[in-house]
């Protein structure tokens, strides 16, 4: 007799694909050989995509099925394998979210943007830059590694093409395009909750424990095991603040590119007026407040209509 799946249901769809968990009741008499998930495009044709889930032990699996294509309808079942036979769950018809463009009407640049949940995100990081500092600020608009003083050599930077500018805490409120604005910490977590982290996972600050979800929101090119599922795009573009090291007596302006993405939230706490802030490395996802002029990335939010 083949398995019993009685129990399928969809934690979340994004744009790239979506994460599936599942349940057996009945091993049919037999040892499962295999479980996991299949899809399609038409409802009518036969399912020839599948992908093995990982299970607990506890007749639950689950797993992510990413490099879907946007804005597309999808038929998916779980199934499990024992020698009798497989058995298949429901089926269900699942909608990946959309992804499109919009061009910012200061300096005509076009910029990508992607649905997560019932935000819309810019899927690339904010490079409007009417102007550059002096690296050797506190705060203003910096691009990686440039140390001139002209806005147009900086936009010509391979670090200006590929991971946008950055911005101090005070100028980051006032760059969003029409129609857009510098996320909350309520936002940021609002993300981070529909891709799966639990709220221990957002305020206690432990990356490890939330390494699979920093994947679903890192570029396919971020060094590793990244597979950008929601599409979200993050790369590592470092951040700008003056930084001295006693022992080697070096001076250093712009940081961890390659190894860290940074991006500033608008809210402040109430005891020191700090500003949160979201940082994505190679160990997961981490939310802390931090000082004003450090100079990090900006992904604005759409701002959503009234009813």
């Amino acid at each position: 007799m083949p398995p019993t799946i009685p129990y399928f249901n969809i934690k979340f769809v994004v744009a790239g694909g979506m994460n599936c968990y599942s349940t057996i009741s009945d091993y049919g008499g037999s040892r499962i050989v295999e479980r996991g998930f299949m899809w399609k495009t038409d409802q009518e044709a036969d399912y020839q995509n599948g992908k093995v889930a990982f299970d607990n032990g506890l007749n639950y699996f689950e797993t992510t099925i990413y490099g879907l294509s946007p804005g597309t309808t999808y038929y998916v079942k779980g199934y499990a394998i024992n020698s009798e036979g497989t058995g298949y769950s429901v089926e269900k018809e699942i909608t990946t979210s959309g992804i499109g463009t919009f061009t910012d009407s200061r300096d005509g640049k076009t910029y990508k943007w992607v649905e997560i949940g019932d935000q819309t995100w810019m899927a690339e990081n904010l490079a409007y830059l009417p102007y550059i500092s002096p690296y050797t600020s506190d705060t203003g608009i910096f691009v990686y590694n440039y140390k001139g003083t002209s806005a147009e050599t900086a936009k010509n930077q391979k670090e200006f093409k590929t991971y946008g500018c950055l911005y101090s805490w005070e100028i980051s409120l006032q760059v969003c395009p029409d129609g857009w604005r510098l996320p909350g910490d309520e936002e940021w977590q609002e993300l981070e909750r529909y891709i799966g982290m639990t709220s221990n996972q957002i305020f206690q600050n432990r990356e490890y424990e939330n390494i699979y979800q920093s994947n679903y929101l890192k570029s396919a090119d971020w060094p590793g095991n990244s597979n950008n599922v929601t599409l979200f795009s993050a790369l590592p573009g470092g951040y700008h603040f003056y930084e001295h090291n006693p022992y080697t007596n070096l001076t250093t302006y712009f940081n961890e590119l390659g190894t860290s993405a940074n991006f500033w939230s608008s809210t402040t706490t109430e005891f020191d007026d700090s500003p949160y802030m979201l940082k994505l490395n190679g160990y997961g996802i981490t939310r802390f407040t931090t000082e004003k002029d450090f100079g990090f990335s900006v992904r604005c939010v759409k701002n959503q209509s009234a009813p």
